[in-house]
């Protein structure tokens, strides 16, 4: 799938006057959010619309697409969905749990929530939205912050636990695969595969690591930046750099 909205020669990486968060391809465009104004741009840096969330920082933290080529984002606590004419509608939910990761199937919205607690984040759940209902699909998590599905399974990270987990057709969940750091957003690559961001606060190191669905990992990317928000068309991946005004365009 060719990216569109994009510059020529084939950058190493995109920049903006913002701080890139989410990211998320939809019909061949890249749409990048901007974590601290809640503007939702093409990566070519025109504008669809803007969230504007109930926080100061990270106003817009998770970009999925849907189907139907509209987008679905998440402030800290809220869900919107943003058609592709740039109008928004705020999902009617509890405004207590505290959202990051977000992902489309079908006419569903999934979308983890936690508590924060004086202990740190606590009761983490996976949830499905659809048809104005909301059932709990995975609890026992303890900061779920990503999702993404790979062909029958949704996968989700968790900070917390610094690990990759598995949700199945039968809502049963299992470990996936264990991370050496922590973990903050994935997305799909090919049908048995996913993409995870991971840094490492300690070393100030960021990576990507690649995680299959029988459990194995690699590390295809390292650097001396901070991921959050990661998509890929098979061929070019994006990630975005938190606090650094880029999205980097890497092959893997």
């Amino acid at each position: 799938m060719a990216v569109h909205a994009l510059p020529a020669h084939g950058p190493s990486a995109l920049y903006f006057n913002a701080d890139p968060n989410g990211l998320a391809l939809a019909n061949g465009v890249l749409y990048v959010a901007d974590a601290e104004t809640g503007t939702i741009m093409r990566g070519d840096s025109t504008p669809l619309a803007t969230i504007y969330g109930d926080e100061t920082c990270d106003c817009v933290r998770g970009l999925a697409a849907a189907p139907d080529g509209s987008l679905y984002a998440t402030t800290r606590h809220s869900v919107f969905r943003i058609m592709p004419d740039g109008s928004t509608i705020e999902l009617d939910l509890p405004p207590e749990p505290v959202r990051f990761g977000v992902a489309c199937r079908g006419r569903a919205v999934y979308a983890t929530q936690y508590s924060n607690s004086i202990a740190g984040p606590c009761d983490g759940k996976v949830v499905r939205i659809a048809d104005g209902r909301v059932s709990t699909i995975a609890c026992g998590l303890g900061k779920p912050v990503g999702l993404a599905w790979v062909a029958d399974a949704l996968l989700v990270v968790d900070a917390a636990q610094r690990g990759v987990f598995a949700i199945d057709g039968r809502r049963c969940v299992r470990a996936l695969a264990a991370l050496d750091a922590r973990p903050d957003a994935i997305c799909a690559y090919g049908a048995s595969s996913a993409l995870v961001t991971t840094y490492d606060d300690v070393e100030r190191r960021g990576a990507v690591v690649r995680v299959w669905l029988d459990g194995s990992s690699r590390e295809v990317a390292t650097g001396d930046w901070e991921p959050s928000g990661i998509a890929t068309d098979g061929e070019l991946v994006f990630v975005s750099v938190r606090h650094g005004g880029r999205v980097l365009v890497l092959t893997i």
